[in-house]
């Protein structure tokens, strides 16, 4: 058993998986029964999707952001991130690229204190996917700029885009 089904099993009460299933599906959320299950039998995947984790919580009338930290990830915060009104006047290709980021780092996981889930201390610097041909990759440097290390061999200045 994990310390996530552990936790689900010592809040499930005497309701079944179906009502979970239920419960979850009438706060707007999908889960199939057989998930419950495994959840509750530390069958569950070693990282569990966010989906799952939310649905799981909202079945069972738990705080997602314990299901989380049971689940070895960030407990994050309730709801989605909106970013600061200056990021209206981003391009479509930084706001792509922002999206990307944001998936990475949700994906790489790793734990509120900057070290992953290993335990090794992560590096403060996310290298940004290749988009296209011939094109470098960025660089997001601890203060948050980005290094455009293709910049130079591009002939781009600071910001500009082909």
């Amino acid at each position: 058993m994990s310390d996530l089904s552990d936790y689900l099993k010592r809040h499930q009460g005497d309701r079944k998986p179906d009502q979970i299933v239920e419960e979850a599906a009438r706060l707007g959320h999908s889960i199939d029964r057989t998930a419950v299950y495994a959840a509750l039998r530390g069958r569950h995947a070693k990282v569990p999707r966010e989906e799952t984790l939310a649905a799981l919580a909202a079945g069972f009338g738990l705080d997602v952001r314990e299901l989380r930290r049971l689940a070895g990830k960030p407990a994050g915060e309730l709801g989605p991130w909106s970013p600061p009104r200056e990021a209206s006047s981003l391009t479509q290709g930084q706001r792509d690229a922002l999206d990307t980021l944001i998936r990475v780092i949700v994906r790489e996981g790793g734990t509120d204190d900057g070290t992953s889930e290993a335990g090794e201390k992560t590096s403060g610097a996310v290298v940004a996917p290749r988009f296209g041909a011939g094109r470098k990759r960025n660089r997001m440097l601890d203060d948050g700029q980005m290094l455009d290390v293709a910049a130079d061999d591009r002939g781009l200045q600071d910001g500009a885009e082909q």
